[in-house]
């Protein structure tokens, strides 16, 4: 019976060793790795049983238990460790409403010369619940037929840096996140204007919309917590041009 004992005391003491080691390489990976809740949860959930285990041996010297009760302390501290580790972020975050808001200067420009237009995209939580978002900011310009304005793409680098847990941002209740933005403005003339990239390149005068866009999505990641789903715009605003 003692060596039993014994046994399940080194089970035990295994278990916890092997929780912070997870917890050691979580600590390690930090905000560069793709998801880092599942793993956090799993070594809380597992350092809490084994020290729970590791409780109840101690105390079989003192005081018989039975089976039941043993597992039920066990079950209870490392429900309590998971859920502290991260595991209640599971709970939360991919439900709510959201809204988004655009203001920028100058309200007119002149024609013909290259000019930048700047200000605020604004995402605010408007309902009553946290809100969990992966948020991707753009601003968009239609002419005053209504199409969309050609973006210059020239230089562009079209790579992106992977996503990571760490990129995901919760919104409080009447919480809000800004995005600052330039958006250059250029004119076609002979063959083509010298512009940065993602310069709007307009023709000819009018009343142009600029509508601020935000949306969100989960990424491919194991286990990752949720995330709110979707695409919002803002207004348009009259961009006059003259």
């Amino acid at each position: 019976m003692k060596r039993t004992g014994r046994a399940h005391a080194y089970a035990w003491v295994t278990v916890l060793a092997a929780a912070l080691a997870l917890y050691l390489v979580v600590a390690v990976a930090g905000p560069r790795a793709p998801s880092v809740t599942p793993f956090l949860a799993a070594a809380g959930g597992a350092a809490g049983a084994a020290a729970a285990g590791i409780a109840v041996q101690l105390a079989e010297r003192k005081k018989k238990l039975k089976l039941p009760v043993k597992l039920a302390c066990i079950a209870l501290v490392a429900a309590l460790l998971l859920f502290a580790s991260g595991g209640v972020r599971y709970t939360y975050g991919s439900v709510g409403d959201l809204a988004v808001t655009l203001e920028f200067t100058p309200p007119s420009i002149a024609s013909g010369a290259p000019v930048a237009v700047s200000g605020n995209l604004t995402l605010f939580n408007v309902g009553t619940t946290v809100v969990r978002v992966n948020p991707h900011f753009e601003v968009r310009l239609t002419n005053p037929t209504g199409g969309a304005v050609l973006r210059f793409s020239q230089g562009c680098v079209g790579r992106v840096a992977p996503q990571v847990e760490a990129d995901l941002i919760e919104l409080p209740p009447d919480g809000y996140l800004r995005s600052a933005f330039s958006l250059a403005v250029v004119w076609s003339a002979g063959d083509g204007p010298i512009a940065p990239c993602g310069a709007a390149l307009l023709e000819s005068t009018g009343d142009y919309q600029l509508f601020g866009v935000v949306s969100s999505g989960p990424f491919n990641a194991p286990g990752l917590v949720p995330v709110w789903a979707g695409e919002l715009t803002s207004e348009g605003k009259t961009l006059q041009v003259r």
